[in-house]
């Protein structure tokens, strides 16, 4: 009996801890090992020297767009470019880039971006992201200077803004001569075509006039001849 009560002990401690093992909570994700690691910094010598350069530089309108111009000085064998990023309240309309030609051991690459004016007022940006690869294979990032851009809207003067009033209706049809053109323009070469065939057949038809006998022959030619035939008939004459 009292080696019964142990075996129902030992099972109901064996069940007791694997109830705890399974409530406790299972260990949490998104820990510092889950993380990628930070990038490492640039060496100072293949930090390029970047300018920025906003146009205009006074006051937009919405559905304006700025200009900004990126420059970006590196070593030569580096390379920069600009990835895909928000310039939210903004939005790239258009983005070119280019590269000089290398020079005393830096080039220099050239971004231009076209920012489209959506919101009005005073927006901020962020410093726009580069990423570079150095000839080496490092790869880091740098940003730029923050820029402050100045939105106005077309109705921010008028304090009580209202649609403006419906418009009459136009009228949007109109008479189109263009085939009555065509025929007339038919009906005349055809007439013209008409009139050409009849003088022509008059002119063939009508009565041609006689031309004038030839004028007579002068009398010394007509000796000289009778005096030429009698010339041949003079052996047998004889």
């Amino acid at each position: 009996m009292t080696g019964c009560r142990t075996i129902s002990l030992l099972a109901l401690s064996l069940l007791a801890g694997t109830a705890i093992a399974h409530a406790q909570p299972p260990p949490a994700a998104g820990t510092e090992a889950d993380e990628p690691p930070a990038e490492p910094p640039l060496p100072a010598e293949n930090v390029p020297k970047v300018t920025t350069e906003l146009t205009p530089r006074g006051k937009l309108l919405v559905g304006d767009v700025a200009k900004l111009v990126i420059r970006a000085d590196a070593r030569e064998g580096d390379d920069v470019a600009v990835p895909e990023q928000s310039f939210a309240p903004l939005e790239v309309h258009a983005r070119r880039s280019r590269v000089e030609p290398a020079k005393d051991g830096r080039q220099r690459f050239v971004f231009e971006l076209d920012l489209l004016a959506l919101e009005p007022g005073r927006h901020a940006i962020d410093g726009v992201e580069l990423r570079v690869v150095t000839k080496a294979g490092l790869v880091g990032s740098i940003r730029t200077e923050p820029l402050a851009i100045e939105v106005g809207s077309l109705l921010a003067n008028e304090p009580n803004a209202q649609p403006k009033p419906e418009t009459k209706p136009v009228v949007v049809m109109q008479d189109d001569y263009t085939l009555l053109y065509v025929l007339g323009g038919v009906a005349l070469a055809a007439l013209i075509a008409l009139v050409t065939w009849l003088v022509a057949r008059y002119l063939q038809r009508r009565v041609k006039p006689v031309p004038p006998p030839p004028p007579p022959r002068p009398p010394w030619e007509i000796a000289a001849a009778k005096l030429a035939d009698l010339r041949r008939r003079k052996p047998r004459m004889v």
